[in-house]
């Protein structure tokens, strides 16, 4: 009398014998047209199928996943809270240089909580050293001068060539009284510069 584990195991044998039939019970060493002198798989031409057990790639597209990310060095957290802020300033602590290749975009991105005793429009920048302002965001920050909120500013950049620096700047532009960047434990202010991907 045949029960339902046996099923059970003779469907088991019969996808391991079609696996086995395909050549796919172990992972197979992914092949490229190029072979080395002892016989293993050359260099991977740009752009090449690399085939294996697990699915194809082409090298571009694995090279490309090596690239995405926080770029070398690129993000950086306040040390403290930074206060009396009025005319735009330079938000202490938050640069970041790095060297962009031709063709890719990047996200570079500030966030934090900040705070005004008194109402206030507070403006956040992304810009480089040289002076350039790559985006600008304004907020309206409440009067208790207790109670901090989100700000932040972000934005995908393109077209940048050398070595580039970023940096933070804020200012208050509306109302009176200053602005303070509070930074805590459980309440940081962060900078980030992150490859996203080709422009095209």
């Amino acid at each position: 009398m045949t029960t339902k584990a046996d099923e059970r195991l003779a469907r088991i044998e019969d996808a391991i014998a079609r696996l086995e039939t395909l050549g796919l019970t172990t992972p197979r060493t992914p092949t490229t047209s190029s072979v080395n002198p002892d016989g293993s798989p050359g260099p991977v031409a740009p752009g090449e199928l690399i085939e294996s057990a697990w699915g194809n790639a082409t090298s571009n597209s694995i090279t490309e996943r090596r690239k995405l990310g926080i770029v070398p060095d690129g993000r950086k957290i306040m040390a403290g809270s930074q206060g009396a802020i009025t005319s735009i300033t330079d938000l202490t602590g938050l640069s970041i240089s790095f060297t962009p290749e031709v063709g890719r975009l990047y996200m570079a991105r500030f966030e934090a909580q900040a705070l005004s005793s008194a109402a206030q429009m507070a403006t956040f920048y992304i810009a480089s050293t040289a002076g350039t302002v790559y985006v600008e965001r304004t907020w309206f920050l409440a009067s208790n001068g207790q109670t901090s909120q989100y700000v932040g500013v972000s934005s995908v950049l393109a077209g940048m060539s050398g070595t580039v620096t970023l940096k933070v700047r804020a200012a208050a532009t509306g109302g009176t009284g200053p602005i303070q960047i509070s930074v805590s434990a459980s309440s940081i202010a962060e900078f980030t510069v992150e490859d996203v991907g080709p422009t095209r």
